[in-house]
């Protein structure tokens, strides 16, 4: 648990969306970049991890950081199976994760916008186009619950 709420740690994920995001603007290919079978941690998760609330900070992490580098689709793992499931493997009840992506998809539009902040690196912002009205819907994920953190919006 305590890599899905290390800075450090997340941020290795911008590692690969940086790499093709430069392979996709040197070829000049029409193609876009998609993220396939997304789960976040291998071997079907880990119970009361990866299907727990603190789960979708990774997740909602890699949804904003994959927008941020254009990427067109982001496919999860798996709707059903192992612990990283959208919904349980039993009960077809929603996994957190499930609200994550149903919220992300209703109130994040495709137009990213950029977002910098100084100070705690505990604190994660990812801001779009608001999808189905006027305005700007902003993502901030607290890493830290041990931080509060005072936030001002500019344009």
């Amino acid at each position: 648990m305590n890599k899905i709420l290390n800075p450090s740690y997340l941020d290795g994920g911008q590692q690969p969306f940086r790499d093709l995001q430069a392979i996709l603007k040197k070829s000049a290919s029409p193609a876009v970049a998609w993220v396939g079978e997304s789960g976040g941690a291998y071997n079907s998760g880990k119970n009361h991890v990866s299907n727990s609330f603190v789960y979708s900070f990774w997740y909602l992490d890699q949804l904003g950081m994959a927008a941020s580098y254009d990427t067109k689709t982001y496919c999860r793992q798996t709707l059903i199976g192992g612990n990283y499931g959208l919904l349980d493997t039993s009960t077809f009840v929603p996994n957190p994760d499930y609200y994550s992506a149903l919220l992300w998809h209703r109130l994040m539009g495709s137009n990213v916008l950029s977002t910098s902040f100084s100070g705690t690196t505990d604190l994660r912002a990812y801001a779009h186009c608001s999808k189905q009205s006027q305005g700007i819907t902003l993502l901030l994920i607290n890493l830290n619950s041990d931080t509060t953190v005072q936030v001002s919006v500019s344009t």
